[in-house]
């Protein structure tokens, strides 16, 4: 893909900072961007949550088909160079608790977040993953189990810190 509104049948979808997201900065002295794609035409590669109405294993399950993440980095306040591109097609199923908590289950290529002072207090990160892989938190956001599972994941910080 190339940078643009519209590459290859590919449509720019929303785009995000690092520090927009996390509530704080991933590196100290580098800002990251990330665009997200989905296939064109519209409709084709949107973000989906299904509700199963207590029938199904899960609460909702969100899919993103076709879904890409276009990673850029600027440096000391630089000009955004890309630095990778990933599929996020995976699903993310989610089981809400009766107390409020939530259990996530990721499959397949996902990002997977967690906000400065949420899960993981004072600690923001932002990881691509491919494999399974689940999280569990409170009603106040905060970890019951961190992340685990089995696959491949890189923090984005260990990539481009």
């Amino acid at each position: 893909m190339t940078k643009g509104n519209q590459t290859r049948n590919f449509e720019l979808v929303g785009s995000f900072s690092d520090t927009d997201y996390l509530g704080a900065p991933l590196c100290e002295d580098v800002e990251f961007r990330f665009d997200l794609y989905a296939p064109n035409p519209a409709g084709a590669g949107t973000i989906v949550g299904a509700e199963s109405g207590g029938r199904g294993a899960y609460d909702l399950v969100f899919i993103s088909p076709g879904l890409h993440v276009e990673v850029f980095a600027s440096e000391d306040g630089g000009a955004f160079e890309q630095v990778a591109t990933w599929n996020a097609t995976g699903p993310i199923m989610v089981d809400f608790a009766d107390d409020g908590g939530v259990a996530l289950d990721f499959r397949g290529h996902n990002l997977i977040s967690d906000p400065y002072d949420s899960g993981t207090p004072d600690v923001a990160f932002l990881k691509y993953a491919v494999g399974n892989y689940a999280y569990e938190g409170d009603a106040a956001g905060d970890a019951v189990q961190d992340l685990t599972g089995s696959g491949r994941i890189e923090d984005l910080a260990d990539l481009f810190c």
